[in-house]
């Protein structure tokens, strides 16, 4: 977000006013502003201020804000009490209140991700799984988190909660551009029909839909064998009885 010389902002926990920038800081290698401090500990002085570091005084209702983890809707505020504070509205249309000191503005438009899309993990769970889960591209089940919990449930893959090959609570995503990938599952394995497997004896197996059964066919080489795949190909289910375990390559 953009600010100008003599906005009102929030740094650190504490207003302030901009006194200089925007500008490129070769030392924070990002765009800064210098910024008077008007309360807190710093009162009085002037402080290097990254850009991303930096919100807006106040809030306006209907601005999308994060507390921690989760996003929020300005319902109402500011109001004065031990502490700004200000009326936000959760998914779920509860309303709570938050110390204006721990609400960020949300520029991106996270409302856009939805269920049934394909992302990619930002950042996951910070409070119990920081990383674990960052990088990895799933589909999204629910963009609906109790108050104080991460947002989007995502789902990798057939196991369990809380598993990489799983779904977890994730706190932010990104949409991806591909495609979900075309699997089928068997006894408790998701198989990527994209993809080719190895079997027991060392052949290489591809997959494809024929009708509502998934068949296939394998070489002795590491080749694409699915222009052979037709109506009596072996099915995916006796491959695996009959050659499997069956490993991704």
């Amino acid at each position: 977000m953009a600010f100008k010389v003599g906005d009102e902002v929030r740094f650190a926990g504490a207003r302030g006013v901009v006194d200089q920038g925007a500008y490129e800081s070769t030392g924070l290698r990002t765009t800064a502003y210098v910024v008077l401090m008007s309360d807190g500990p710093d009162e009085g002085r002037t402080l290097v201020a990254k850009a991303s570091e930096l919100t807006p005084a106040a809030f306006s209702n209907g601005d999308r804000v994060r507390d921690d983890s989760t996003e929020y809707t300005v319902e109402a505020g500011p109001f004065m009490g031990h502490s700004e504070w200000y009326a936000v509205k959760a998914e779920d249309g509860k309303v709570f209140s938050s110390a204006g000191v721990l609400l960020t503005l949300v520029e991106h438009a996270t409302e856009t991700v939805k269920v049934g899309d394909r992302v990619r993990v930002v950042k996951d769970d910070p409070c119990l799984r920081t990383g674990e889960f960052v990088g990895l591209v799933g589909t999204v089940e629910s963009t609906t988190g109790a108050a104080g919990t991460p947002r989007y449930l995502v789902r990798f893959g057939s196991a369990g909660h809380g598993s990489r090959n799983g779904e977890w609570y994730c706190a932010e995503v990104e949409p991806v551009d591909e495609p979900q990938a075309d699997t089928y599952e068997y006894n408790g394995v998701t198989y990527d029909l994209t993809a080719r497997y190895r079997d027991a004896d060392g052949d290489y197996w591809s997959f494809v839909r024929v009708g509502d059964t998934v068949r296939g066919m394998y070489s002795c080489f590491d080749r694409d064998a699915s222009g052979a795949v037709d109506e009596h190909s072996t099915t995916l289910r006796d491959a695996v009885y009959r050659y499997g375990p069956l490993t991704r390559v």
